[in-house]
C-alpha cells in the first residue's frame, strides 16, 4: 500500500555506487518481496560488494532513516482501506519489512490510515515467519491472527511483487497484482488479476455473491438459515444461527442497496420482455433481501411477473440443491411449462444442481475464480451474460 520500492531502489543505489556498481531492474526483480537480510545477501553476492551483509544492512538503516518519512501511498490505496473498513471487512498488513522499517515509512504521514489494519504481520521481525517470499509463511502466519481464521480460499492479497505473487499462490490464496509497468507481462502470470492501479480495483464485481465475502463457493445459493449453519460449523463461531443472521442482516442493510446489475442481464431482461417470452424470478434470498438489492432497479425487477423468494415462500420446502424453488417458480407461469422447456440462468454451483435436479436447462455465469471442473453439469458455461445469444435456446435473437 505504500510506494517504497523507488525509494529501495535509490537507498540501494545509493549505497552500491560506492564501488562502481548500478542496481538494475533485473536485480531488483529478483528481490522485491524479499525480507532484508535475503535482501542484503543476495545484493552482497550478485555485485560482489566488499562489505558484509551486516555493513550493508547497517548502511541501508541509515538510507532508510533518510528516505522513509517521505513515502507516498499508492494512488487508491487509502480509498480502498478506508471502504474495506467502512463496510467490515476484515483487513490485515503482511509485509517483508522489518517493524522498525515500516514505523519509518508510516509514522510522519500516514499512521491514522494504518491504525485501520487490525492485524500486522512484519516478515523481517516476526519469529513465526520463518521463510521470506515466495514461501507462503507470511501470508499463512497473517491469516492466522484474524480471530475467523479464514480459510485460505477465503483471503484476498494485494501485491506488487513477483515473489509476493508466488507466495500468495503458495498459500492457496488469490492475489489482486499492481505491478511496476516495466515487468514482464509473463511474470505476472500467476496473479489472479493483474491491473495498473489500485484505482482501478472494483470491490463489487457487479453481483451481490461479492458482498457476501464470508460465503464459500460450495454453500452459494443456498437458504439463509442453511447458509449461516454452515459457515458457523466450518469456521467454528461462537454464535447461535439467528445471532448469525441478526449480524448479517445489519451489514447486508448497508450493503445490498449498493448492488449493481451483471453486465448483460438488463439487455438479456429487456430483450425477452420485449418480446413476450415469459420470464421469472427465482432466488434463495428473501422478500427482505430482495427489495434491499432491487432499490435502484425497481423498473427492470418489475418486468418479471413472477418472482419466488426462497427464504420467505412456505411452498419451497427445501433450499437448493434441491429444485423445490425451481419447481414452485415454473408453477406460478399460467401455461404450467414442463421442465425441460424451462431455461435457468445461474452463477451458484448448488443452483445449478437444483436447476438440473428439477429436469431444466441451466446457463452458468460462475465466479471467475471457480474450480471450473465444479461446472461441468451446467447446459452452458459463460464468463458473462453479455456472451449469451438467445438463438442458441430456441429463442428471438438479438437485434445488431
Amino acid at each position: 500500500m505504500d510506494d517504497t520500492e523507488e525509494l529501495y531502489t535509490e537507498a540501494f543505489q545509493n549505497i552500491v555506487s560506492r564501488y562502481g556498481k548500478n542496481y538494475t531492474f533485473d536485480l531488483k526483480l529478483k528481490l522485491m518481496g524479499l525480507q532484508s537480510h535475503e535482501t542484503a545477501k543476495m545484493i552482497v553476492s550478485e555485485l560482489q560488494l566488499p562489505m558484509s551483509i551486516e555493513e550493508f544492512l547497517e548502511e541501508s538503516k541509515k538510507q532508510f532513516e533518510f528516505l522513509f518519512p517521505e513515502t507516498q501511498l499508492m494512488p487508491g490505496a487509502k480509498q480502498l482501506i478506508e471502504h474495506f473498513h467502512k463496510n467490515n471487512i476484515p483487513i490485515g498488513l503482511a509485509t517483508s519489512s522489518s517493524k522498525e522499517s515500516y514505523d519509518l515509512k508510516v509514522n510522519k504521514h500516514h499512521l491514522d490510515l494504518f491504525d485501520l489494519f487490525p492485524y500486522k504481520t512484519f516478515g523481517s521481525s516476526d519469529p513465526a515467519v520463518k521463510n521470506g517470499k515466495p514461501h507462503p509463511d507470511i501470508f499463512l502466519v497473517s491469516a492466522n491472527k484474524f480471530p475467523a481464521k479464514p480459510k485460505p480460499e477465503q483471503c484476498l492479497v494485494f501485491e506488487d511483487a513477483v515473489n509476493g505473487v508466488k507466495a500468495a499462490k503458495a498459500a492457496g490464496m488469490q492475489v489482486v497484482m499492481v505491478p511496476d509497468p516495466r515487468v514482464p507481462k509473463e511474470l505476472t502470470s500467476d496473479a489472479t488479476l493483474v491491473i495498473n492501479s489500485l484505482l482501478d480495483f472494483q470491490p463489487e464485481l457487479f453481483d451481490t455473491e461479492e458482498l457476501y465475502t464470508i460465503g464459500f463457493q460450495q454453500i452459494m445459493g443456498q437458504q439463509s438459515k442453511e447458509f449461516a449453519g454452515i459457515i458457523i460449523e466450518d469456521l467454528g463461531l461462537p454464535l447461535t444461527v439467528d445471532e448469525f443472521l441478526t449480524e448479517t442482516r445489519v451489514i447486508f442493510d448497508k450493503l445490498f442497496p449498493q448492488c449493481k446489475i451483471m453486465p448483460g442481464v438488463e439487455r438479456l431482461v429487456r430483450h425477452l420482455h420485449d418480446h413476450n417470452v415469459p420470464i421469472g424470478l427465482a432466488t434463495s434470498s428473501s422478500k427482505e433481501s430482495y427489495d434491499l438489492k432491487a432499490i435502484n432497479h425497481q423498473e427492470l425487477f418489475d418486468l418479471f411477473p413472477y418472482k419466488t423468494w426462497g427464504t420467505s415462500d412456505p411452498d419451497v420446502k427445501k433450499g437448493k440443491p434441491s429444485p423445490d424453488i425451481f419447481f414452485v417458480a415454473a408453477n406460478k407461469f399460467p401455461d404450467k411449462p414442463s421442465p425441460e422447456k424451462c431455461l435457468v440462468f445461474e452463477d451458484a454451483i448448488n443452483g445449478v444442481k437444483a436447476a438440473r435436479a428439477a429436469g431444466m436447462q441451466v446457463v452458468m455465469v460462475p465466479d471467475p475464480r471457480l474450480d471450473r471442473s465444479l461446472t461441468s453439469e451446467a447446459t452452458l458455461v459463460l464468463d458473462s451474460i453479455a456472451e449469451f445469444k438467445p438463438e442458441q435456446f430456441g429463442l428471438p435473437p438479438y437485434k445488431e
